[in-house]
């Protein structure tokens, strides 16, 4: 997350709230809020390469259980892969 371009943080967790305090990045007027997704089955899979982990179950994405987010995300026995 940046904040008039300055990296404010970097999480990666879904299940934990953040709160940070901005006050010293505020600018007078317009202020600028990013937030940079990338590319979720490329992060697992950079994340998987060097690990032997099984893969559990042929529904799910492979290496998914290396981030904290909602693993039903990732497929499951009665839903869609949809990272």
């Amino acid at each position: 997350m940046y904040l008039n371009g300055v990296l404010l943080a970097r999480v990666d967790n879904m299940h934990v709230t953040f709160k940070f305090n901005v006050t010293d990045y505020l600018v007078n007027g317009d202020n600028e809020i990013k937030f940079i997704f990338p590319s979720f089955d490329a992060y697992i899979k950079e994340l998987d390469k060097d690990v032997n982990l099984p893969h559990w179950t042929s529904g799910t994405l492979k290496g998914f259980m290396h981030v904290r987010k909602a693993h039903y995300m990732v497929g499951w026995d009665w839903g869609p892969r949809l990272p």
